[in-house]
């Protein structure tokens, strides 16, 4: 391991009272840790283009996404201690805080890319394969084939914060936001107008000229003889019930 990273204790080398102090400041801590988000470079995984990581690896100091956090586990606590910064279900220690704020993933791009012929800011990209995310990281921080000769000195850059990462914040629901929901009512639809030429249309029909309403046709006078009900025009489905033979049954 470079003796230039920052020294983070094994978990078997803690003692009893270091656990306590970490459960006491445990809410401050990833508070805390949230915060280190807003610095420049630390909103992208250190090892691919993933944005908004929520993973850290240990000692290096680096913000990664799932996926290479799954890689770091891989190669070994020997090489990488992997722990999750927004889940709030890691228990962090003064120490490992203190790597996280001391290195973050620009200084610790100068660090082991410092000597890569593409610069500093040569990462494998978000869709790469598990093969293609394994083969980067052990080159990086196991074999540390472009890590800064132990000569040349390495001198971590303090950096201001910056914006925060929106995509890694959970919207939550609040009394307020789901009152402001509910009051958002959709203005109802009025019902569309028809048209002016619905009906003005009819003049184009073929022999509307010509065309003419038919007179109507008056009921039958009552005759004085008779005292029967007068009945409309007969239709033909009123005869086909046979409606006046059975009137005359009735009444005869």
């Amino acid at each position: 391991m470079d003796g230039r990273l920052p020294v983070v204790k094994g978990l078997s080398k803690r003692g009893p009272g270091e656990k306590d102090e970490a459960r006491k400041n445990d809410r401050e801590t990833h508070r805390r840790l949230k915060l280190l988000l807003k610095r420049p470079g630390n909103g992208e995984c250190a090892d691919c283009r993933t944005k908004c990581p929520g993973w850290a690896s240990l000692p290096h100091g680096v913000h990664i996404c799932i996926d290479c956090a799954q890689v770091h586990r891989h190669i070994g606590r020997h090489i990488s201690q992997v722990k999750a910064i927004t889940t709030g279900t890691y228990l962090w220690y003064a120490d490992e805080y203190d790597a996280m704020e001391f290195m973050g993933n620009n200084n610790a791009a100068r660090l082991y890319l410092g000597r890569h012929p593409d610069g500093l800011n040569v990462k494998v990209p978000a869709s790469a394969s598990r093969a293609e995310r394994e083969k980067y990281i052990r080159e990086k921080y196991e074999q540390q084939r472009w890590v800064l000769p132990p000569g040349e000195p390495f001198r971590p850059q303090e950096e201001a914060a910056v914006a925060p990462c929106e995509a890694a914040r959970p919207v939550r629901s609040t009394p307020e936001k789901r009152k402001a929901v509910r009051l958002q009512v959709k203005p109802r639809s009025q019902p569309k107008a028809a048209a002016a030429t619905d009906f003005e249309d009819f003049a184009d029909w073929p022999g509307m000229d010509d065309w003419t309403a038919p007179a109507p046709i008056a009921p039958p006078a009552p005759t004085a003889a008779s005292n029967a009900p007068v009945f409309i025009q007969s239709t033909p489905a009123y005869d086909a019930c046979n409606y006046e033979a059975r009137r005359t049954a009735i009444l005869s």
